[in-house]
């Protein structure tokens, strides 16, 4: 079932998320949109319910937030365990989908497609290669070794304008 409630940067309670919806499901949980009604901000909020992997999500939360808080790496505010031994990891929500969709698939409704149009893929593809970049040296610099990166693991964050790219997905 899907989530029903998250604070700020803390673990869940009844009745604080708005507008829950399903972002996205893969093999060992599922990503969730929510939004908080007590500060508007919206979140990604990862539900890992497989018992082999509940550890590994909370180690990758623990290495999102040893990365620190940089530009281009996806924010882990929190990460727990309820008492079903779901783990929950809340998010940086990045509304622009993965790169991947973003160059395969163009599933971003237009927006970042509209950037890319406008400033031309060059200085595009230059800006993002930087981005990338920075967030791996940033990564590297706190001892924490990405192990996947690939376009399913780097988002797209389409506001503010101009689109930029987030590092995603440390497990």
């Amino acid at each position: 079932p899907p989530p029903t409630a998250t604070r700020d940067g803390a673990s869940g309670g009844a009745g604080e998320a708005d507008g829950v919806e399903l972002l996205g499901a893969g093999a060992s949980g599922d990503a969730f949109g929510v939004s908080s009604h007590v500060s508007g901000r919206r979140y990604a909020l990862k539900r890992v319910a497989r018992a082999a992997d509940v550890e590994a999500a909370l180690a990758e939360a623990a290495l999102q937030k040893a990365a620190g808080a940089h530009p281009h790496i996806e924010r882990c505010f929190h990460a727990w365990t309820d008492g079903g031994g779901i783990a929950h990891l809340l998010l940086e929500r990045c509304d622009g989908g993965s790169l991947w969709d973003l160059l395969i698939d163009g599933a971003d409704d237009g927006r970042a497609a509209s950037d890319v149009r406008r400033a031309g893929w060059q200085p595009l593809r230059a800006a993002w290669g930087e981005q990338l970049y920075s967030a791996l040296a940033a990564c590297h610099a706190a001892g924490v070794v990405h192990r996947d990166v690939s376009p399913f693991n780097v988002l797209v964050k389409l506001s503010p304008s101009p689109a930029r790219l987030k590092l995603a997905d440390f497990g």
